[in-house]
């Protein structure tokens, strides 16, 4: 193993934010927090259709930036927000 891992590769459209000790990233004038456990290393935020950003750590999505409440909102809550679900809860 590696003693440190390469730097994630992001798309010419990410805006590569590097993750602040205190598990946010600048964004827009004004900080959103990400994750603790991303610290030191850089996420990936993309513009979606719909005009919000998606943010990434490299393949995986982390959700989408909240402006409001400044922090990120689940991928599985930005999948209900842009088309219901139909499945039954057991």
């Amino acid at each position: 193993m590696p003693e440190r891992l390469p730097e994630p590769h992001y798309g010419p459209d990410a805006a590569v934010r590097r993750v602040r000790q205190n598990g946010e990233i600048k964004w827009r004038g004004d900080v959103a927090f990400i994750s603790s456990a991303l610290i030191g290393q850089t996420a990936g935020p993309e513009e979606t259709e719909g005009g919000g950003w998606l943010v990434r750590f490299c393949d995986v999505p982390l959700g989408a930036i909240h402006l409001d409440q400044r922090k990120l909102r689940r991928p599985d809550m930005v999948r209900r927000s842009k088309a219901p679900q139909n499945r039954i809860e057991p």
